[in-house]
């Protein structure tokens, strides 16, 4: 073996201001605040104790208790606009309520194209984009755990973290410290961007399943990990070696192919030099915009001794030669080098390779998998994961949910199409799919898992971004029926998210549906699998939503609403909840 370790090289060998309520105020301004609420309404016999929470800043006029029917417990009222802040970016694809500093109160962290962005929440109901200064300009700027790049949805784990789908070289794993979120790791390279992520059971006897829509240049595919390892499930079975990039020279014999799985079900590539020739230049194409300031692979040999260097191919054809690196003979090493000090010829990228040559000539096989570069932000571009070919593919996959809904205790997959029916992918005997009917509509924008009969089961409910939202109601072992007539009020609203929650208390889950270019509605569960309207009791102001949420933001047991606008620039629109008229 030759060849000289230089450069930044890092070898991991191995396998692979408006007022707020709060429970509990002990400072004398609070108490203060709370004695001037009281004697402004002494003329009410249910005026808050001290002990109490104080009531938010908004006009008693927008609430209107009198035409409350009797089996509404609780309506909701708007704060003021400055009660929360806007997330400052292009757009808003998703969001989660998520404790990201650990100090009880809940926070809501959202998926933007200018990374992830965090409200913070605080006892007084208010939330605050977190901000960090800018050292190169001493600015405050918006603060994106996990760098910048567009992130296209962020779900909760239920274990005390959050994924970022990201259109990067992986998913994102945040948690939570003292000083907010930090990013704790990612999932395992892959080929493709994220395009919508579902988190599925959360139990002792699955772990949590993550399933996500990857676009590569196959359409769409459905992807999953459990407990953070891919599941080979929703993998092809093992195929032909296909070609994966060129070769320079092109030597006779030689081939730079991919692998569909190595001993550890990983696809990787291999560049193979049958007949001896001097060296061998493999490139893989990437279209970045940027010059890359780190590249990242996995390689090893086969014995032979061989020198590697790695290549960057600018778009102008300009190349940068990297340090040249050992290749272990057995074991898979992690490479990771700094590329910034090897200069930057080109504005942007397109290939990363490899300069393999022999001592004296080359001969023999040569394996890699996840090359991965990151650009200025912090932004990661995969260029190879080498992935097998997913099971299931759909050229217009737009958004999924994810949950059991065969009772195999294994989430299922409900993936929405642009053009055409849902599909139901089922982990029962094998990963399964099948079509959908929804009263003959196609192209929904959103889902929702809830239990509209109350009989333990899963059933769907779909949201039309031009026509009727459905609901689909299961028998618990993966069979739907369309009991939209008569269950669910007539609407042809623009709809983009759906959210199912116990609003009123009453154990049944309650439907919120996010709409663009009116108001958002809000559908009460009756208990037996129908619904009806009480959006005159969510308020009629509105928004272009993107994501509604739901979060007690005063602790006061009840569940409050946030809807945030698809514009990043729209200050969201806070629901705060109301209580019934006897106080309770």
């Amino acid at each position: 073996m030759r060849g000289a370790l230089s450069g930044s090289l890092v070898w991991l060998l191995g396998c692979g201001g408006a007022g707020g309520r709060s429970d509990t105020l002990e400072s004398s301004e609070a108490s203060e605040a709370v004695e001037a609420s009281e004697a402004e309404t002494s003329a009410s016999a249910d005026t808050e104790s001290a002990a109490d929470a104080v009531p938010l800043d908004i006009p008693e006029e927008r609430v209107d208790v009198a035409v409350r029917p009797s089996n509404m417990p609780r309506g909701f009222v708007i704060a003021p606009p400055d009660q929360a802040q806007a997330p400052e970016c292009g757009t808003v694809h998703g969001g989660v309520v998520f404790d990201t500093n650990l100090d009880g109160w809940d926070d809501v962290v959202l998926a933007t194209d200018d990374g992830l962005r965090v409200l913070v929440g605080d006892p007084y109901g208010r939330f605050t984009l977190a901000r960090v200064v800018d050292p190169a300009s001493g600015a405050q700027v918006p603060l994106r755990p996990g760098g910048r790049g567009e992130v296209r949805g962020v779900v909760s784990t239920g274990t005390g973290f959050v994924v970022a789908c990201t259109t990067g070289a992986s998913e994102l794993r945040l948690g939570p410290t003292p000083t907010g979120l930090a990013v704790a790791g990612r999932l395992p390279v892959r080929d493709g961007a994220c395009r919508a992520l579902a988190v599925g059971d959360v139990s002792a006897e699955t772990g949590v399943s993550l399933l996500a829509l990857v676009e590569g240049l196959d359409g769409v595919a459905l992807r999953r990990w459990v407990d953070g390892v891919a599941d080979e499930a929703l993998l092809s079975a093992a195929g032909p070696a296909l070609p994966v990039g060129m070769l320079e020279p092109a030597a006779p014999g030689c081939a730079f192919e991919r692998l569909e799985q190595d001993p550890l079900g990983r696809g990787i590539g291999r560049l193979t030099a049958v007949l001896s020739v001097p060296e061998l230049v493999a490139t893989l194409p990437i279209a970045a915009d940027g010059w890359p300031v780190r590249l990242r692979l996995r390689v090893r040999g086969d014995g032979t001794p061989v020198l590697v260097e790695p290549v960057l191919v600018g778009s102008d054809g300009a190349r940068v030669l990297g340090p040249a690196l050992e290749v272990p003979a057995a074991n898979w090493a992690e490479v990771d080098v700094e590329t910034s000090a090897w200069g930057a010829p080109s504005p942007a990228l397109a290939a990363v390779g490899l300069r393999v040559s022999g001592a004296p000539e080359l001969a023999g096989r040569l394996y890699l998998d996840d090359v991965v570069v990151e650009l200025p932000d912090r932004l990661t571009a995969v260029v190879a994961a080498f992935d097998p070919p997913a099971r299931f593919r759909w050229d217009d996959a737009s958004a999924l949910v994810a949950g059991d809904v065969d009772g195999d205790g294994a989430a299922d997959a409900v993936v929405l199409r642009q053009s055409k029916p849902p599909v139901l992918v089922r982990s029962y005997g094998g990963p399964v799919a099948s079509p959908l009917s929804a009263g003959g509509q196609v192209g929904f924008s959103a889902a929702a898992l809830l239990d509209a009969e109350s009989d333990g089961d899963r059933d769907v409910f779909l949201v039309s971004p031009a026509g009727q939202d459905r609901l689909l109601v299961g028998d618990g072992y993966g069979q739907f029926l369309d009991t939209t007539l008569g269950a669910v009020p007539v609407d042809g609203a623009n709809g983009t998210s759906a959210l199912a929650a116990d609003l009123d208390g009453d154990g049944h889950d309650d439907l919120v549906i996010g709409n663009r270019g009116g108001t958002d509605r809000h559908y009460r569960a009756k208990g037996d699998g129908r619904f009806g309207d009480a959006t005159p009791f969510l308020g009629f102001d509105s928004l272009d939503t993107a994501v509604v949420l739901a979060l007690d933001l005063d602790r006061d047991g009840d569940l409050d609403l946030m809807s945030v606008a698809a514009d990043g620039n729209v200050t969201p629109l806070v629901r705060v909840a109301i209580p019934r008229e006897d106080g309770s």
